[in-house]
């Protein structure tokens, strides 16, 4: 049957819902689950901006279980993609590898309701070469020569699983649909997203008392639950050199090539006590990749011999994206007699069973200007015992911006500068050394990007770490936990717009094994 052949006649046709139309343009929408929020006029490209900005520096076992603070320490493998003025405290070239296996979990609450669900990923967090080119300490000359390095680096794993579960009592996404369907002729509707797919799968009729309106085919309330399964991650590669001045004074650079892979599948289903229809499911797909360039300079100064100054600025990274999105409805009604108007003007029916509507599969090239990073570090050292590191990094999340011929970003750059704000990072960490034993402890916290927020989105983590330094090796472990909490809402009407709480968590092990020569 073709439902755009005349007017229909609902089970729901006596009775009628007031509403407040937002206006929002159908669209094919998936909210992302990171910080998602819903901003009408914005197509949600402002989430994406914030999701592939929010990125670590790649990091050796042994960074990372001083809580990432490297930015004056100088001397390790990590400097490549860090600060690389550090790599022109290495006298001996060196290769070193870092597997790393994480754990991710997260507890949502909804409407009352809990649940949970995890996953896990192992990779290759970090790998580096580092060619050393130093003069003998009995050369004269101020200038003492550098090091090369290239290296990969895991920036950002998005790999996670998020559920969550509630009955809902005010709406059902099929209001939203309403909405959106508003001013919409039901010859033209099928091809407008998810609004579409509701209208060819019958959850949405046409009000047969109001031209280009629409109607929910049950009032009865959902019960709603939800999968978020994310997928990807963004991976650098650096080609970075660091050189010695007299060693007082360190100084580098990097250029770094992003690589960036991101998936992300909504599986929102509703289910309802009512004898014409048991429920259905939405599924939603999102696959984004592209590539990125960034460039760091940075410097190190030794005033004194038991202190380290460091400092370094990153440049915005600029991502040429392409996405490609799909959406599903299958709804499942019980042999339920649906009336129609034929073209005829005749009166028909047919009875409903499993039906299902698609959307358009939805094709756009992007960029993605991410903001620039300065960082400043101190580190003291204690002789041959240890040391402490700090590193405190500004970032302006204003600044992202996005840019396409595809479409208009104007209101999701406005977004950009409406909600979010600028932030200051901290890492904090030390290491104690007992002859060729190393024991480390870290500390860092990403500051909120949102602004005038009462909701707290800063992320935490806390670290631990070993190792074991011999003449021509080394053996490092770290133990990094996460967490973070973020909001999520499904769908958004002019009456409600529900939202889950998640608390995240991330527990990862890293080990880097690596060989001097």
């Amino acid at each position: 049957m073709d439902r755009v052949s005349g007017i229909t006649i609902s089970k729901f046709k006596h009775m009628k819902r007031l509403k407040n139309i937002l206006g929002i343009v159908a669209a094919l929408f998936i909210a992302q689950p990171i910080y998602a929020q819903v901003v009408p006029g914005a197509a949600g490209y402002y989430n994406d901006a914030l999701l592939f900005s929010n990125t670590q520096y790649g990091a050796s076992a042994r960074v990372l279980g001083i809580g990432g603070a490297q930015m004056s320490l100088g001397g390790d493998i990590s400097n490549i993609s860090g600060n690389p003025a550090g790599l022109g405290f290495i006298r001996r070239s060196e290769i070193s590898f870092s597997p790393s296996f994480s754990g991710f979990g997260s507890d949502s609450n909804y409407l009352g309701f809990n649940d949970s669900d995890n996953a896990s990923n192992f990779n290759i967090g970090n790998l580096g070469l580092v060619i050393s080119n130093v003069k003998d300490p009995l050369q004269l000359g101020k200038w003492r020569g550098g090091s090369f390095g290239i290296g990969y680096s895991r920036m950002r794993n998005f790999r996670n699983n998020q559920r969550y579960v509630g009955e809902n009592g005010v709406s059902s996404i099929i209001d939203s649909f309403v909405e959106q369907g508003s001013g919409i002729s039901p010859s033209e509707i099928g091809g407008f997203g998810l609004a579409g797919a509701a209208y060819n799968s019958y959850l949405i009729d046409p009000d047969p008392n109001f031209p280009n309106e629409y109607i929910p085919f049950t009032l009865a309330p959902p019960f709603q639950s939800e999968l978020i399964e994310t997928r990807g991650r963004i991976d650098d590669i650096n080609f970075s050199y660091g050189g010695n001045y007299d060693n007082k004074v360190f100084f580098g650079a990097s250029i770094g090539i992003s690589s960036l892979n991101y998936s992300i599948n909504n599986q929102f289903s509703e289910s309802f006590d009512d004898p014409a229809i048991s429920g259905f499911n939405i599924d939603e797909t999102l696959a984004i990749n592209g590539t990125g360039v960034n460039a760091t300079v940075g410097v190190i100064v030794k005033p004194i011999h038991w202190l380290n100054l460091g400092a370094t600025i990153k440049t915005p990274t600029t991502y040429r994206l392409s996405e490609e999105s799909f959406g599903r409805i299958d709804a499942f009604y019980n042999n339920f007699e649906y009336q129609f108007i034929n073209e005829d003007g005749d009166l028909e029916s047919i009875f409903l069973n499993d039906e299902f509507g698609e959307t358009p599969v939805f094709v756009s090239d992007y960029r993605i200007t991410t903001p620039m990073r300065i960082n400043t570090s101190a580190t003291l050292f204690a002789g041959k015992f240890g040391f402490v590191s700090a590193d405190v990094e500004f970032v302006d999340y204003t600044r992202m911006r996005i840019n396409s011929r595809d479409f208009s970003p104007r209101e999701d750059n406005q977004t950009i500068r409406n909600i979010y704000q600028n932030t200051i990072n901290y890492r904090l960490g030390g290491e104690f050394r007992y002859d060729m034993f190393r024991l480390r402890a870290g500390y860092n916290i990403q500051g909120d990007p949102y602004a005038d927020s009462d909701y707290d989105r800063s992320v935490q983590a806390i670290s631990f770490g070993a190792g074991l330094k011999f003449q021509n090796y080394y053996v490092d472990f770290a133990f990094v936990n996460t967490k973070f909490n973020t909001l999520y809402s499904p769908y958004s009407t002019s009456f409600d717009t529900p939202v889950a709480e998640f608390e995240n968590r991330i527990n990862s092990g890293i080990l880097t094994v690596g060989f001097n020569f």
